[in-house]
This record gives C-alpha cells, sequence and structure tokens, in this order.
C-alpha cells in the first residue's frame, strides 16, 4: 500500500508589502525554520495564525534572544472552521456560526474603506465588533461551564476550547485596527501546492 509522509511548508504573508514567503525546510515543521528566516531582523510586530505550538515557541524565543516582543494573533476563520465541523454533530452552535459569519461581514465593511488608518478600523472594531467578540465568549464560557461534555460531545467542546483555550489571542484585534482577523490569504496560497 501507498503511504504518505506529511511535510510542512512555512509561509508568510504580508498584505502591507504584498510580499509572500515560502519555506520548504526539508518539510520539517521546526520553529528554527520560520524563527530564523521569517522573524529575526524582522519588523514584525504581530502575526495571525493558527494554534500550532511552534509559534508560541516562536514568540518565547524571539523575546528571549532579542528582547523584542511579537504578538500572535488568532485566525477567527480557523476557529469558524472547527464550529462548521462540530455544526455536523450539533445544530446548536448555529449561533455561534451566525456571530462569527457578522465578524466577517463587519470586516468587509471595515475593508470597503479604502484608506483608512489603522486607527479608524480599530474605531469601526469597536463600535461594531467589540460586543459580537463579547457575545461569542460569554455563549463559549456558558458552554464551558456546564462541565457536562455529553451535554455537547466531543467536537463541540473541541471547538469551544479551541477558542477559549487562546482568548486573549482572538481579540488583539480590538486593540489594533492593522491586524487581520484571519490569515486565509495565505491559506489560499497552500491551496495550489496541495493540488
Amino acid at each position: 500500500p501507498d503511504k504518505y509522509k506529511v511535510e510542512y511548508i512555512h509561509a508568510a504573508l504580508s498584505l502591507e508589502k504584498k510580499l509572500v514567503v515560502m519555506l520548504y525546510g526539508e518539510g520539517s515543521r521546526s520553529h528554527t525554520i520560520p524563527e530564523e528566516q521569517i522573524f529575526e531582523h524582522s519588523n514584525i510586530k504581530y502575526f495571525t495564525a493558527d494554534r500550532a505550538k511552534l509559534y508560541d515557541t516562536v514568540v518565547k524565543s524571539i523575546e528571549e534572544k532579542y528582547g523584542v516582543k511579537i504578538t500572535r494573533t488568532a485566525c477567527w476563520f480557523h476557529a469558524r472552521h472547527y464550529f462548521v465541523d462540530a455544526f455536523i454533530a450539533d445544530h446548536r452552535v448555529r449561533p455561534i456560526i451566525k456571530l462569527m459569519n457578522y465578524l466577517f461581514y463587519i470586516e468587509e465593511r471595515v475593508a470597503d474603506e479604502k484608506g483608512k488608518t489603522g486607527e479608524a478600523r480599530l474605531k469601526f472594531r469597536l463600535k461594531y465588533s467589540r460586543f459580537v467578540v463579547q457575545s461569542i465568549m460569554k455563549a463559549l464560557q456558558r458552554m464551558k461551564d456546564e462541565k457536562d461534555v455529553k451535554k455537547y460531545g466531543k467536537m463541540v467542546m473541541r471547538a469551544v476550547n479551541y477558542v477559549l483555550d487562546d482568548k486573549e489571542a482572538f481579540q488583539v484585534f480590538l486593540t489594533n485596527g492593522d491586524v487581520e482577523i484571519h490569515n486565509i490569504a495565505i491559506e489560499r496560497c497552500f491551496r495550489h501546492i496541495a493540488m
């Protein structure tokens, strides 16, 4: 039988500079590849990524080596994906998905405002997105506090914990208007490689 070998490509995308970097690194998932070839000696202050442990290692290592603080922000699209998967098992997550969809709708309105500064984008988000995020977090916390995994099932609790365990990173976009709420642009770049 055919066997598959899982290998990784590291990538970074700067929407501001319209620049994409993709690194193969012999298929390794090691944190040293993005750390040494993307983050070291860069001006990166924020980056949006999933919850892979290597990113926490990169953040900690850069801070220890260079005294530079970089912040990983969480990707709302990844979170939404967990809830869409959970929806198959339990339709009660529909309100969470709708709230997340509303966040993306608000971001479309932010993006429509060409030339808006980060400060103006932040003001817009605080007016419209903050309440949505607070509603999501409260609903997820209620679900988690019920402490009955059987009530919702593993898929739902996995989605709930994905967000709540990284709550701070999911809210960074409410403190900086230049931060994106998802990293789908770079994920799309991977699609061609996968195909």
